[in-house]
């Protein structure tokens, strides 16, 4: 008999819990969130369809409303926080472990989509355009240093 692949063997992740085997799923960003960013149950669903007992990472989440570039992306703030409990627990009935990609676009962000003016270790814009809402492709804007 061949020796099973370590790939295929579980394995304990920190704290957090055991896994089944070795395969994680790596971020993808989705937008399956509402206009207020909260994840929707399409969010809980499309995680849920993934799970099969390994690691998943989820699709970037902003930590905080001038993280944000673009819209329809989760965040997670204390309003989000209870839709990311049963989108997380979607993924643990089927025996997977679940963590949070934590996000902040810096001289990415939009003021169209935060109200704010970007925020990044410089004050230097992107070159070139970034792409705004409805795909509009625009001018970067020049960041406020933090």
């Amino acid at each position: 008999m061949a020796p099973v692949s370590p790939l295929f063997t579980g394995h304990q992740v920190g704290a957090m819990g055991r896994v089944a085997h070795r395969v994680a799923l790596a971020p993808l960003t989705r937008g399956r969130c509402s206009e207020d960013n909260v994840p929707t149950p399409l969010a809980a669903l499309y995680y849920g369809q993934r799970s099969s007992g390994g690691l998943l990472i989820s699709e970037g989440t902003c930590v905080s409303q001038e993280a944000m570039g673009w819209h329809c992306a989760p965040r997670d703030g204390s309003d989000q926080v209870a839709a990311w409990r049963w989108v997380t627990a979607s993924a643990k009935a089927k025996g997977s472990v679940f963590v949070c990609q934590l996000w902040h676009l810096g001289r990415a962000t939009l003021k169209e989509v935060t109200g704010m003016q970007p925020v990044s270790a410089s004050p230097i814009a992107l070159k070139g355009e970034t792409i705004g809402l409805n795909v509009v492709r625009k001018a970067s804007a020049r960041c406020r240093a933090s």
